[in-house]
């Protein structure tokens, strides 16, 4: 594991960057997506999605504006929904890799709120797929919400969250309601689950339940990224893999998360090559996966040679902080269950997080001091990878 690597200042304070995929081989236009500050919100952590297109270091301070001319900067907007107080995008695909999107075309996940009072208080999943045009963006036709099908859930659903799109799929979280003795209503229990959303059959699968673990209620399984493994000789491939965590509270004094990936067949509906990776290769350290992508033009039967992640060490870590991985698959398909590793922390910030990866560039936020309640989104370009 190498020393951590400097990393340079990406839009304007307060502006979070959760997802990244190109538009083009040379990675020369990329989308961005994440979230824009609010000036008045309703509550402290409501923000506006946002959707960034353009070169994939930007060192845009301008109040991220954007540019109609050249379709490029930064777009801050909620989805066109009566009532929508708070948003985040996450996610974003392009016709490079799905071409089904329409050239021209973006997609993008996330996550909307209402406003206090309504009829659901909660996270509801959201899906935008169209082009960066303020027309179409503000045509309610081009935005689908998508909440977890209750029928399929391990229990009442609460806030669905969607976080990576690429295929013909979508992963994400969602959480449950549970009764608190102290009051009289229902509240969402926080603890996140994951779940696969097919876009062409509208339906949902709990990874718990295809894994057969509906009834291990320690067990929570999270998905944040997703990649679909094309290769020449099977471009319309239905095999994905997926990328989150598992957390375990079995395991240990307080539990044990760590990353955790995985491939799974839209087609056949079965999950494979199960692995779990822990910061390091140190068994016990905790950590999780946020985002995935390949890594280099070395290709398998079942997919790309080599994966890129983006990691969070886990909050319960002293050592919590950013990491950038490399994993190998193997001639039979499987992980190779020992990661590259490489840190990525800011000096004198109190957090940095792994939030999106392109190629072996890590994408993600940090705190500039102890006492700075604002956030820096960062990109620490071209990291060292040995392979």
């Amino acid at each position: 594991m190498a020393d951590p690597i400097v990393t340079l200042n990406i839009f304007p304070s307060a502006h979070s960057v959760t997802g990244i995929r190109s538009e083009n081989q040379t990675n020369s236009v990329v989308i961005i997506t994440g979230d824009c500050p609010l000036l008045n919100p309703e509550k402290p952590t409501d923000t506006r999605g946002m959707i960034y297109r353009g070169p994939m270091a930007p060192n845009n301070t301008s109040g991220c504006l954007w540019d109609n001319v050249n379709s490029l900067g930064c777009i801050c907007r909620f989805p066109p929904i009566i009532d929508v107080v708070s948003s985040i995008f996450y996610g974003p695909d392009t016709p490079l890799f799905t071409p089904d999107i329409g050239d021209g075309n973006v997609r993008v996940v996330g996550s909307y709120r209402l406003k206090k009072g309504s009829v659901s208080p909660y996270d509801h999943g959201v899906k935008y797929q169209g082009p960066l045009r303020d027309k179409e963006l503000e045509d309610p036709a081009n935005w689908q919400t998508i909440d977890m099908d209750p029928r399929q859930a391990l229990g009442p659903v609460a806030n669905t969250i969607l976080h990576s799109t690429m295929g013909d799929l979508i992963v994400g979280n969602y959480d449950t309601l549970v009764h608190q003795e102290s009051l009289p209503e229902k509240i969402a229990s926080g603890k996140f689950n994951a779940f696969i959303y097919n876009i062409s059959h509208n339906l949902c699968f709990d990874i718990k339940r295809l894994l057969g673990l509906e009834n291990e209620s320690g067990k929570l399984i999270t998905a944040y990224g997703i990649w679909r493994n094309k290769t020449d000789t099977n471009p319309d491939t239905t095999s994905y893999t997926i990328a989150g965590g598992l957390w375990d509270e079995n395991v240990g004094t307080n539990g044990l998360n760590v990353g955790y990936l995985f491939d799974f067949d839209s087609k056949t509906l079965t999950i494979s090559n199960e692995t779990e990776f822990s910061i390091g290769n140190v068994p016990g350290a905790l950590t999780h996966f946020e985002g995935i992508t390949k890594y280099g033009q070395a290709m398998t039967p079942y997919g790309p040679r080599y994966y890129a992640l983006a990691a969070t060490g886990d909050k319960k870590d002293v050592s919590r902080g950013a990491a950038f991985a490399v994993v190998k698959r193997k001639d039979d398909g499987s992980f190779d269950t020992q990661a590259e590793w490489q840190p990525v922390h800011v000096s004198g910030s109190s957090i940095t997080t792994g939030n999106t990866v392109l190629e072996n560039n890590l994408y993600g936020i940090y705190t500039p001091g102890p006492n700075n309640s604002a956030f820096q989104s960062y990109v620490v370009e071209n990291l060292p990878v040995v392979i």
